[in-house]
């Protein structure tokens, strides 16, 4: 059962939540500007950016505050307390690689089961980021994957995700991923 008629509708719903959380502050374009110190190439920037999030900011699985489900925090907001959900650390990541010029986009995504497609529902476990890749394809980060030194999540590969954006969006399935080249790997 849902209310929401079309994806796109869900897409638009959420990104009305988190579009005024992606804001970069003082205090943030200042610590991108020291992460990203020195390096000329945008690919190591992201690496810089994501890495920093990985090793600063950690990931609760479970809101900590009253009220919250689907609306994150601001950035500034997960930067001062140094933890936050996915949603959290997907807005911070947003805001920091805004400051590099890259786009991106907050992702919902169900790990660990199968999206129904033809139910249209805010029913989404966890939250990655997406940035568009050199062949306009997107490429979908886990700012929460602490343990891992992988950049991309390899582990979204066939799964359906919803892109949050203001226009709104369709379900999209995320390319296959062989587990040679993910961090499912052993």
């Amino acid at each position: 059962v849902s209310t929401m008629e079309t994806w796109d509708e869900a897409s638009r719903y959420m990104w009305d939540m988190v579009q005024d959380k992606c804001v970069a502050t003082d205090e943030i374009r200042a610590l991108v500007s020291e992460i990203t110190e020195g390096i000329d190439d945008e690919a190591d920037k992201i690496k810089a950016i994501h890495y920093w999030i990985l090793e600063n900011v950690r990931y609760l699985g479970i809101a900590m505050d009253r009220g919250v489900f689907l609306e994150p925090h601001t950035a500034q907001y997960t930067l001062e307390n140094e933890y936050g959900i996915c949603r959290d650390k997907a807005v911070l990541m947003i805001a920091m690689l805004d400051e590099i010029g890259v786009p991106s986009w907050m992702v919902a995504i169900n790990p660990s089961h199968v999206t129904d497609t033809e139910i249209p529902t805010l029913y989404f476990e966890h939250a990655i980021v997406a940035i568009e890749g050199p062949d306009g394809d997107y490429l979908y980060l886990d700012p929460t994957l602490e343990e891992s030194r992988e950049v991309f999540a390899g582990y979204a590969g066939d799964r359906k995700v919803l892109l949050v954006v203001e226009q709104g969006d369709d379900l999209r399935t995320v390319p296959h991923v062989p587990a040679s080249a993910n961090a499912g790997r052993i």
